[in-house]
């Protein structure tokens, strides 16, 4: 587990003179693999069609949210190769690099955590998500004491994650990614790392792996 905290309060916040980044993750099509679980319900055709209608509803919904609250946005590419890809040309784009999910997720907060005041990170998996949501999980981490904010996922993950206070990379990598315990682990382990970290918890929502979510985001998005 990682090293506990002997400090009486959370005091390592992300100092910045800008507002705060909000980084979404994705894949490029043609270099990696593109909704694998989603290809094997619905066919690849189907599958990539839905991930470029993700992005592009991502794409406009960051955009939009970072104009009307000064934060800046940013793509996550997970291939070095495919960084100046046209999908990628609205947002600056930061390299994932190498390693398990833990291990990119750590390269890319400490990376904006040099630049912002706040961190928030979000998939492609999840265009369907309310507007409101999203402002929410901003607004915590500007104007209360949360330390940190996470959207659960029904699968037992999360949706968003936010924070405002340093992680170091090795943090990261203790937490076992994608099971129905990811969430509540990472928070735990947030608990361990600062004994008196302030949590806070958005509604519970879905992001889309199977043909059932992929029926269910698209009513959402129609």
């Amino acid at each position: 587990m990682p090293v506990r905290q002997e400090a009486a309060a959370p005091v390592e916040v992300l100092l910045s003179k800008h507002q705060g980044a909000i980084s979404v993750f994705v894949k490029t099509p043609g270099y990696s693999p593109i909704k694998t679980r989603l290809a094997k319900d619905l066919g690849e055709d189907k599958a990539l069609a839905f991930y470029n209608l993700a992005i592009e509803k991502t794409r406009q919904k960051v955009q939009k949210v970072c104009q009307e609250k000064a934060w800046k946005p940013y793509w996550a590419v997970a291939e070095k190769a495919a960084l100046n890809h046209p999908l990628w040309r609205d947002f600056e784009v930061i390299d994932q690099g190498a390693g398990g999910l833990g291990e990119r997720m750590g390269r890319v907060y400490q990376s904006l955590a040099q630049r912002h005041r706040a961190v928030v990170f979000l998939g492609a998996d999840t265009p369907h998500l309310p507007e409101s949501i999203l402002k929410e999980a901003l607004g915590v981490l500007t104007s209360s004491c949360v330390d940190f904010v996470l959207g659960p996922s029904e699968d037992g993950g999360f949706y968003l994650f936010g924070g405002k206070l340093v992680l170091p990379l090795d943090f990261w990598s203790q937490v076992p990614y994608s099971t129905d315990q990811t969430m509540n682990k990472f928070v735990v382990a947030l608990r361990e790392f600062y004994p008196q970290v302030k949590v806070s918890f958005l509604s519970p929502f879905f992001d889309v792996d199977t043909e059932s979510e992929y029926l269910r985001a698209h009513s959402l998005l129609t």
